[in-house]
C-alpha cells in the first residue's frame, strides 16, 4: 500500500437562509453566538463538546471522542459567513487535524466525521438552514451532496 500523507481532513458545508430575518444575524449578536446555538443542540455519546470561541468573523468548537469510540480522536467545527452577503450565505468546516500517513490511520477518522456531520446537518436544518450542501475533501470535483 502506498503512503499518502494527510495533514488534516477538511469537509465543508454551505447553507443559506431564505429570509435574512430568519438567519443568524437577525437573532444573534455574533458568529460566536450562532456557533453556540449550533453547539447547544448537539449530543454525541462518549464525546465532550467544548464551548465555542471566536468572534465576528469565525467561531469554532471541538468535539473530543472517548478512546472507546473512534480511538479517541478530536474533530474541530468552524462556522463563518460564507460570502459577500452574510445574511444569506454561511459556511461550516469540519476538520480532523493530524489525520495520519496511512489509510488505516485516517479511515476511522472519516467514519467519525460522518457521525459528526450527520449531527451538524440535522442541527442546521432545525435552525432553518436551506440548500445545505456538503463538499468532501476526497471528492473535490463533486458539486456537493445534500447529506453527509
Amino acid at each position: 500500500m502506498a503512503l499518502r500523507w494527510k495533514a488534516s481532513i477538511d469537509h465543508f458545508a454551505s447553507f443559506r437562509f431564505a429570509d435574512p430575518a430568519a438567519g443568524p444575524r437577525a437573532h444573534v449578536r455574533s458568529v460566536r453566538d450562532f456557533a453556540e446555538r449550533i453547539h447547544q443542540g448537539l449530543a454525541f455519546p462518549s464525546a465532550q463538546i467544548a464551548d465555542p470561541f471566536g468572534d465576528e468573523d469565525m467561531s469554532m468548537f471541538s468535539i473530543a471522542f472517548d478512546a472507546s469510540l473512534f480511538g479517541g480522536y478530536e474533530v474541530n467545527v468552524g462556522v463563518f459567513p460564507g460570502g459577500p452577503n452574510p445574511d444569506r450565505l454561511w459556511a461550516l468546516q469540519v476538520q480532523v487535524p493530524d489525520a495520519g500517513m496511512r489509510e488505516a490511520a485516517w479511515r476511522p477518522k472519516l467514519e467519525m466525521m460522518k457521525v459528526v456531520e450527520r449531527g451538524l446537518h440535522a442541527r442546521l436544518l432545525e435552525l432553518g438552514a436551506m440548500d445545505l450542501r456538503w463538499r468532501l475533501q476526497e471528492r473535490r470535483d463533486d458539486p456537493g451532496q445534500a447529506t453527509p
